[in-house]
């Protein structure tokens, strides 16, 4: 497809249809213009109220019509009250369902999504301890943190699901860490297959002979053909 071909819809998320965590791919409800709309693409971590500028083309799916098939998105937090009320009620937060969000975003309006990230904001809320206030910032900071780390990697061609992972492993440190060597996204417990990591990581700039690549393109081989049932191979 030419790049003639793209348009550009933007628009409010009203709805997730559908998501696959593990290649971010999602089916969302979009309001542009007065109606709404239905999307498909690779939206990673999506929710209700987020305001979405989305490239792509109009297609006719044989069951479901009309939609928009993304090729690119540019996502940022929702600002309006109202949709910040969208975002907190569906579920970003456990334990936070509609009623406690539309508390919260009585209380703080506008400032709603960077009061989440403090517990000392959060205990003005009835009915919010100070051990569930603490809980509810933890719990968004790693929120936050994830969204930034899951579209650095999609971004980057590779598939979301690694990221909890990362961040459990490298806490706020986790974009950084892959930064510096995008090779340990190959370890077993991320699970990245070493052909998408070293695509990742040439982009970013490493040479083809580096340390890293070459450790990384090493263990490849040796895991691969151990698979297969060997135990030693040609050192060539």
């Amino acid at each position: 497809m030419s790049d003639e071909k793209y348009i550009e819809i933007a628009g409010t998320v009203r709805a997730v249809v559908f998501r696959n965590e593990e290649n971010g791919y999602a089916v969302v409800r979009v309001a542009v213009d007065g109606d709404v709309v239905i999307a498909v693409g690779c939206l990673p971590e999506i929710y209700p109220g987020e305001d979405v500028i989305l490239r792509g083309e109009w297609t006719s799916h044989p069951s479901y019509g009309r939609q928009f098939k993304i090729d690119s998105a540019l996502r940022s937090m929702p600002t309006s009250p109202d949709g910040i009320f969208d975002y907190l009620s569906a579920g970003v937060i456990r334990g936070i369902g509609e009623k406690t969000a539309g508390v919260i975003v009585d209380t703080f309006g506008v400032r709603t999504l960077d009061a989440m990230q403090s517990a000392a904001e959060l205990t003005k809320i009835k009915g919010l301890s100070p051990r569930k206030a603490k809980d509810v910032a933890d719990q968004f900071r790693r929120h936050m943190a994830l969204r930034s780390l899951i579209e650095f990697l999609v971004t980057n061609g590779v598939r979301p699901f690694a990221a909890a992972h990362l961040y459990e492993v490298y806490g706020q440190r986790a974009r950084q860490e892959v930064e510096l060597n995008p090779y340990i996204l190959t370890d077993e417990y991320f699970g990245v297959d070493f052909f998408e990591a070293d695509a990742f990581a040439l982009n970013l700039g490493f040479e083809e002979d580096s340390p890293e690549r070459i450790e990384a393109a090493v263990l490849f081989e040796l895991r691969h053909n151990l698979g297969n049932g060997h135990t030693c191979l040609p050192r060539d």
